[in-house]
């Protein structure tokens, strides 16, 4: 009995010993991170190193055994770190589970100090480098970056080019598309604002913009040439322009301006305009070509009461055939009287074109005395009215044509120097002298102070006994009535001969 005693007295101070000598090392080993529970093996294994100075001693056990029968829940310390490690695994991921609110509200948070250093890097995956199953709000988020999303290569492009500029989306270069959406419910691709320009395209090899179908066009048709801006089909408008201050399109140059190939309706449809509906600067052969038009070739139709001007042009018209409800000439008042709608004019002479006419302009005054070659009935006054100048563009950007002159009707009477519209031919009120009555059918002269009266007749008495006969006067026609007079005024079939 007293020998065991001995020899368990002699042990215990040799194990006091040896960990005495082990604490008293000069050298302490830190060691490596806990991989795993402490398993039997001949190797070393850090998760049974208790103290962590990388030599499994009795020390060790007796730290362990200090806490021998004791219970709780395990955890890990934090007193390490895997940098310079590299793991090795098959399907048996990192996976980093929990709530992770204030203050960095992420289950992974890395920071790289470094000018040339990234926060996250990739070098190889199978498939997607980065997968998003699900996101509450958004995929991928970038409070700020000089680009917010870049791509260098995608697939094997023939070149590459990056971007000076700090762009939202970049691709230098894609062997595909550099943007593709496959599906979108709403905007495919949406621009809320841009200081410059909402789509940019510096250089295309086949066309800018490509619309294969917008709706459900009843067919389609891609064109064989690179356009700037094509729409292969579309259920309504190929391009609308809902309100331009300036130009709804503009064309700078090109061998022809707007080209439409085929229509169902209207080739070109302007339904409101604040000036020009069309307006062509120059051109090297047809400003406005119409090849083939189911109905009409050019219908113009303005929001005047007077229906000035469907047309407006200074310079002759070429037709094969010409329909009109009537027709009136541009003249110059001459003589002492002022001129207003309803006189009857007679010629006076000839004067120089209108501005920007190169036909002469013929003078005319009120038809009476003398003056009994009757011309025409005044309709208007006219006047030149310089055209109200286009709004500036969103740039500031200052037009330096000066805006054009065109005749327009003014209210007043038109004094000597000043313009008028005659009715020549077709139906126009006229005024008329009250001495006479006028009726429907009747043939219409010169009366007082250049108003209308019926032609006279001239009783002549036959020869031999016969009787007599009305023969009209030898004086200018006007025209016929086409009712009684009303008013001072009655309607004329204008026919001067």
């Amino acid at each position: 009995m007293t020998m065991r005693r001995l020899f368990t007295l002699a042990l215990l101070l040799g194990l006091l010993t040896a960990a005495a000598a082990t604490a008293a090392a000069p050298h302490r080993i830190t060691a490596a991170p806990l991989t795993g529970p402490c398993t039997p093996g001949a190797a070393y294994d850090p998760a049974c190193d208790a103290n962590q100075d990388g030599h499994i001693t009795i020390a060790d056990i007796q730290l362990a055994a200090g806490h021998w029968n004791q219970n709780g829940a395990y955890t890990s310390d934090n007193n390490h770190t895997h940098l310079g490690q590299t793991w090795t695994g098959s399907n048996n991921p990192l996976k980093i589970q929990g709530a992770f609110g204030a203050s960095d509200y992420a289950g992974l948070v890395l920071s790289n100090s470094s000018s040339t250093g990234v926060g996250l890097r990739i070098l190889s995956s199978g498939m997607e480098a980065i997968y998003v199953d699900s996101a509450g709000t958004t995929g991928l988020a970038v409070a700020s970056a000089v680009d917010g999303v870049y791509v260098r290569l995608a697939g094997s492009p023939s070149s590459f080019t990056a971007s000076p500029y700090s762009n939202g989306f970049e691709v230098a270069g894609a062997q595909g598309n550099g943007l593709h959406v496959g599906r979108a419910d709403g905007a495919g691709v949406r621009v809320l604002s841009a200081g410059f320009d909402g789509v940019y395209i510096d250089s295309a090899g086949s066309d800018g913009v490509h619309v294969g179908a917008a709706g459900s066009p009843s067919s389609s048709a891609a064109s064989p040439y690179s356009n700037g801006f094509e729409v292969a089909g579309a259920q309504g408008d190929g391009l609308y322009v809902g309100r331009a201050d300036r130009n709804g399109v503009y064309v700078v140059s090109a061998s022809q301006g707007v080209v439409v190939d085929s229509t169902v309706y209207d080739g070109m449809n302007i339904y409101s305009t604040g000036d020009d509906g069309v307006s062509v600067g120059f051109t090297g052969n047809n400003g406005v070509y119409v090849n083939q038009a189911g109905t009409t070739g050019v219908y113009a139709n303005t929001a005047q009461a007077n229906g000035q001007w469907g047309l407006y042009t200074p310079d002759a018209i070429h037709g094969s055939n010409v329909l009109m409800h009537s027709l009136s000439l541009v003249a110059q008042v001459s003589g002492p009287d002022g001129l207003t709608p309803g006189d009857i004019v007679a010629v006076a002479g000839v004067t120089d074109p209108v501005p920007g006419s190169t036909v002469h302009t013929p003078l005319v005054r009120l038809a009476g005395g003398t003056f009994t070659n009757v011309v025409g009935v005044v309709e208007s006054h006219l006047a030149l009215t310089q055209k109200p100048s286009g709004a500036q563009s969103a740039e500031g950007e200052t037009r330096t044509e000066a805006p054009a002159s065109e005749l327009r009707s003014v209210e007043g009477p038109a004094q000597p120097g000043d313009y008028v519209a005659l009715t020549v031919l077709g139906a126009a009120q006229v005024k008329v002298d009250s001495a006479t009555p006028i009726e429907i059918g009747q043939r219409l002269t010169i009366g007082a102070h250049g108003r209308a009266r019926p032609l006279g007749t001239i009783k002549l008495q036959l020869a031999g006994g016969a009787g007599t006969a009305d023969l009209p006067e030898g004086a200018p026609v006007v025209g016929v009535a086409l009712e009684a007079a009303k008013g001072g005024l009655v309607w004329v079939m204008i026919n001067p001969q």
